[in-house]
């Protein structure tokens, strides 16, 4: 139960960290920015998962390329 309680502070830190003030110019440019600041897994995916808010368009088209 500890374990669990310690761990509950950890999330939004490391939103705030993914969150910077940095301007990317693509999903691809955020994600290789934002990843090179983890040093887990866990962090790489919320880096993704940020990148991809940021970037919807950009996640759109790649589903519909055959449109």
């Amino acid at each position: 139960m500890t374990l669990k309680i310690a761990a509950i502070p950890l999330v939004p830190l490391l939103s705030v960290g993914l969150s910077g003030c940095d301007e990317y110019d693509s999903v691809e440019q955020c994600r290789v920015k934002e990843m090179q600041k983890c040093k887990s897994s866990t962090c790489d995916g919320m880096a993704f998962k940020y990148c991809e808010k940021l970037f919807p368009e950009d996640m759109e088209s790649r589903f519909n390329v055959g449109d």
